[in-house]
């Protein structure tokens, strides 16, 4: 059997494993707390190798369920002269990706709260470079990524969250059939409302 194959399912199950352990060891003393101190919704910004990155929102549909939308698009022109003629190069980069969270505990003060919590997203990402002067040197890349992760969400003054996580992912560029898989990493700012 592939050493890579058994290493994904080994990390692929502790990670369930732990989402799992986490979950049973403190459903039954947080299950009635409200992390967010009533506010259902996050907007913000974060940057993710698993969901992508750019402005971002949540939703809180259940007490322990949020969805989260991300993306960004970037288009870039730059002005070129070759002997004389003006041409125009052109850089298009964007995302979008999606994840759903599960609140896994919760420690609540009067103005802080610390959440800790699972998900799993993806994301599709799409890079191109054009060059009317050099066609060879055109490359397009699109990208989809899925995967698992842990994250941990500290909640200052009831309105303003910083979160950061870490798992695992496989992703898969279409167009020149490259693969990866493994480290997952997010960091975002979001305003509770």
């Amino acid at each position: 059997m592939n050493k890579y194959l058994i290493k994904k399912v080994i990390i692929i199950s502790l990670l369930t494993l732990a989402t799992g352990l986490t979950d049973i060891t403190y459903a039954e003393n947080t299950s009635d707390e409200k992390s967010e101190k009533g506010y259902n919704n996050l907007l913000g910004i974060s940057f993710s190798t698993l969901t992508g990155a750019g402005p971002s929102y949540g939703y809180r549909f259940l007490s322990e369920y949020m969805i989260k939308i991300c993306g960004l698009y970037f288009e870039n022109k730059d002005k070129e002269k070759n002997n004389g003629k003006v041409y125009y190069t052109q850089d298009i980069w964007w995302n979008c990706g999606a994840e759903l969270q599960k609140n896994i505990f919760s420690i609540n003060t009067d103005n802080t709260c610390i959440e800790a919590y699972g998900h799993i997203g993806g994301s599709y990402k799409y890079d191109e470079f054009k060059d009317p002067e050099d066609p060879e040197g055109d490359d397009k890349s699109e990208t989809i990524v899925g995967g698992l992760a842990l994250g941990t969400r500290v909640i200052l003054f009831q309105r303003v969250s910083i979160n950061i996580d870490f798992g695992y992912q496989y992703s898969r560029d279409i167009n020149d059939d490259e693969r990866y898989t493994g480290l997952a990493g997010t960091i975002g700012a979001h305003i509770l409302f």
